[in-house]
């Protein structure tokens, strides 16, 4: 659950024969941390979990409440062809997720820089707290 540091060794060889050696010093990271800018600021976006348990749950609440308004309850987006149907949807999400009561951390100062751990959508159910919201947004 750390960042850790190894060496990646490669020895090539032809026979017996090692033609060349290289080492390579590196950092692993946990898959919920993202490195900030100095690691590939633009992983971020790789954070969004569409995918995750708890986004699904959100997704089927925000689709009953578009039905218990008297819309059809199925959450089709711009495949409607309508201007009306995704706003109709982003408010029904707006609602359930405002329901849920998810509180703002503020971040590190230095946290754009070298980077910190990511709240993935299961642990943002589980403590109600989130640093990043718009990662969790782009989820649902």
């Amino acid at each position: 659950n750390e960042q850790i540091e190894i060496n990646l060794n490669f020895d090539l060889y032809s026979s017996d024969v090692v033609l060349a050696k290289q080492t390579f010093h590196t950092n692993l990271l946990p898959r919920n941390y993202w490195g900030g800018e100095e690691r590939m600021a633009e992983l971020l976006a790789a954070f969004s979990c569409p995918n995750a348990n708890y986004i699904s749950e959100l997704v089927k609440k925000a689709s009953d409440v578009m039905k218990s308004a008297g819309h059809e309850s199925r959450l089709d987006g711009y495949q409607s062809e309508t201007r009306e149907r995704p706003y109709l949807m982003a408010a029904a999400l707006w609602n359930v997720i405002s329901n849920e009561s998810i509180a703002y951390v503020n971040p590190p100062t230095s946290f754009a820089y070298s980077g910190q751990r990511i709240r993935l959508p299961d642990d943002i159910r589980n403590h109600k707290t989130a640093w990043k919201n718009t990662i969790f947004f782009r989820g649902v």
